[in-house]
């Protein structure tokens, strides 16, 4: 909602990190930065969160075909330095809105070590209506993927409801 925070140089935003550090015990930081631009993950990125024990990482990937070998590689890396990856996948008419789709990236998640936190389906934001999947069919896809795959594999299915209550 406020843009992704590692279009901020390093410098700046650890220093806004640091900042947060001491009255913050836990700090996540929502990007899909590693996921559409894996070069802005530098040697330096790396270092700078392997000196913090506060931060996690959310990434939002919603489709396994988003898996490419650069990303893979980036994860990892990011996984090396010890933060934990979770995941947000934003539900999508025509790229997601099946349970095969849901599944595979589910499971593919878990198998490279990043936790599938949530399924998000987003409330209907101006200019993407093409995308939204009603409540309803979101809720029976949820209800198809909890038959699919584990437990540790299962996202929580959040709903983000139109009066902006949250999610």
């Amino acid at each position: 909602s406020g843009g992704d925070p590692l279009f901020l140089p390093d410098k700046k935003l650890f220093s806004i990190i640091d900042s947060l550090s001491s009255s913050v015990p836990t700090i996540r930081i929502h990007t899909r930065s590693p996921i559409f631009y894996p070069q802005r993950v530098q040697a330096q990125f790396l270092a700078e969160l392997q000196k913090r024990r506060n931060i996690w990482l959310i990434v939002h990937i919603n489709h396994e075909q988003e898996l490419s070998e650069d990303v893979l590689d980036v994860l990892a890396k990011i996984r090396d330095t010890g933060t934990p990856i979770l995941n947000q996948t934003v539900l999508l008419k025509g790229v997601n809105d099946d349970v095969d789709a849901l599944a595979n990236l589910c499971t593919k998640l878990i198998s490279i070590g990043v936790f599938p936190y949530y399924l998000h389906h987003t409330d209907r934001v101006q200019g993407a209506s093409q995308f939204f999947v009603s409540l309803e069919d979101g809720v029976m896809l949820y209800r198809e993927l909890r038959k699919r795959i584990s437990g540790i594999a299962l996202p929580r299915y959040v709903i983000d409801p139109e009066d902006g209550s949250g999610k």
